[in-house]
């Protein structure tokens, strides 16, 4: 199975090292280029062809021109935002702010390769039904098993099974991890989100 590439432009380098680690550790995914400037940036999306591209925002003025040229680019591309992560207009593949923790920015480059890891490998089935989207949405708002249940008018067993059934899809097994996903695939909204604790069993 082909591992799915990033090119990282990001400052400061004490930020890129510390993003390369935690992208590093995620299986099936490398890292082909780790960039200090966007000097060689046209040069290396040329030679070396990425899944995702993720850069600080600070760089993109400069790279306008490359984004005209290139626009596939923008559904690979990250923003790392050294402020508010609401507040770009460019329509890239998702926004990370530096004030979020290592682990949720962990948790949110797993929810957004998941999908494609999972196309990447042999008969990998990745779409969710509409039942298992739903469950998912209950997840992320912190209901238990019993709970979703009581709501869909199913046995706890089902309920469990299904939750079975999305992990070996997804390969996502932490209730906080499913909810980045549920926000990043717009199964839910942040308002929507309640209660993202966790899901006890």
């Amino acid at each position: 199975m082909k591992n799915l590439t990033f090119i990282l432009l990001i400052t400061p380098p004490v930020v890129q090292k510390g993003i390369a680690s935690v992208i590093s550790k995620i299986p099936g995914v490398s890292i082909i280029k780790e960039l200090k400037n966007p000097a060689s940036f046209d040069a290396i999306i040329s030679r070396h062809p990425s899944d995702f591209i993720l850069i600080s925002d600070q760089f993109l003025p400069g790279l306008t021109e490359t984004y005209i040229k290139h626009p596939f680019l923008l559904e690979k591309t990250i923003i790392l935002s050294a402020g508010n992560a609401e507040e770009t207009d460019l329509h890239v593949k998702d926004t990370i702010s530096m004030d979020e923790s290592i682990e949720h920015i962990s948790q949110k480059i797993e929810a957004l390769v998941t999908p494609k890891l999972k196309l990447n490998r042999p008969g990998g089935v990745t779409e969710l039904s509409e039942r298992e989207k739903t469950i998912v949405s209950y997840v992320a708002r912190g209901l238990t098993n019993k709970e979703i249940a009581e709501n869909l008018f199913l046995s706890t067993h089902t309920v469990i099974t299904h939750r079975r059934n999305i992990t070996n899809k997804l390969g996502i097994k932490s209730a906080s991890a499913l909810t980045i996903y549920a926000i990043v695939n717009n199964i839910i909204s942040i308002d929507d989100i309640t209660n993202v604790s966790g899901v006890k069993e």
